[in-house]
């Protein structure tokens, strides 16, 4: 079995592992993620569109160099680390910005993949094989690099998929990874129509030592270990991008709090009440909207990035 070695990275072996299936294109496939840290999450293919960067706004871009399979990195905005590419969209992120979802009696945040990937052939499928988030309450980046056996040391440890991040050899611990179709069958995907969301519970950010809306948000992500076994997989033309349902105020979609709104006004916090439009039907945001199914083609104005709307919406169960 073939053993990799990326510079400034670990040592990657690819060896069997359970995987979670969004290659289902026809409907919306939704699962639970058993995290091995922070709780169980969702994860949900979506067929958001358009998603061109302007529109998608991205805080994390990640790329494979060489187009050799394996891509990592985490929101660093200056200097980029590890596969990292784009420093203008790769941003900070902060946890007071964040908005929740509630799917029956619990809590979650909500991040959106759009993988820049083949539309057909056997490229088009990618493997995601690890997210880690974490939060501080100072820019912690440097604390890391390009050293991924230091992502610890990015601050408090919130969720993990999988955990540790390396097994007891020194190759990535990857069970499960998701196995995901970025061609979305037949409405021609790659960049332009996003590809999942995941759904991570707000529960991981609290206890004694809870997020302050002030702390940083760090998301890691690990993609195409499994290339090394499975060249259907692996991440091998663009790059792939995340964004975060956040906060907006009245009327807008992407007014920061404390900026100013293209009209000049000032948006407080706790005034910025519009959320995702394209939630699970049943859902509700932590202003308390809540959500209508959403018909293919049609649906509010999605906060993620202005203009953007769900063809569907995840067909989590509510309750």
């Amino acid at each position: 079995m073939g053993l990799i070695v990326v510079a400034g990275a670990v040592p990657a072996e690819a060896t069997p592992a359970n995987f979670i299936d969004l290659t289902n294109n026809v409907t919306v496939t939704a699962a639970p993620v058993y995290a091995d840290y922070g709780g169980t999450g969702y994860v949900a293919n979506v067929f958001t569109q358009p998603t061109g960067t302007g529109v998608f706004k991205p805080f994390l871009t990640i790329d494979s160099p060489a187009g050799n399979g394996l891509e990592r990195g985490y929101n660093s905005p200056n200097p980029l680390y590890m596969n990292e590419l784009r420093n203008h969209w790769n941003t900070y992120l902060k946890f007071g910005d964040l908005e929740k979802v509630t799917l029956g009696t619990s809590q979650y945040f909500v991040f959106e993949l759009d993988a820049n990937e083949p539309n057909a052939g056997t490229k088009k499928l990618i493997d995601i094989d690890n997210i880690r988030i974490y939060t501080s309450a100072t820019e912690t980046t440097g604390s890391v690099g390009d050293i991924e056996a230091n992502l610890d040391n990015l601050g408090v440890k919130r969720w993990a998929m999988n955990d540790p991040l390396l097994n007891h050899n020194g190759t990535y611990n990857m069970d499960p990874f998701i196995k995901l179709d970025a061609s979305q069958g037949d409405r021609n995907g790659g960049q332009g129509i996003s590809d999942m969301r995941l759904y991570v519970p707000v529960a991981a950010f609290g206890g004694a030592n809870g997020a302050l809306a002030s702390d940083y948000v760090w998301f890691y992500n690990l993609n195409g270990v499994q290339y090394l076994t499975d060249p259907t997989l692996g991440a091998g033309a663009g790059y792939e991008e995340w964004r975060a349902l956040t906060k907006v105020s009245p009327g807008t979609n992407d007014t920061p709090a404390g900026r100013r709104s293209h009209s000049g006004s000032a948006r407080p916090r706790d005034a910025r009440r519009r959320h995702w439009g394209g939630a699970p039907p049943g859902a509700e945001s932590e202003a308390g909207h809540r959500q209508r199914p959403l018909e293919a083609g049609a649906g509010p104005s999605n906060s993620l990035g202005s203009g953007t709307r769900d063809r569907q919406a995840p067909g989590l169960a509510n309750g």
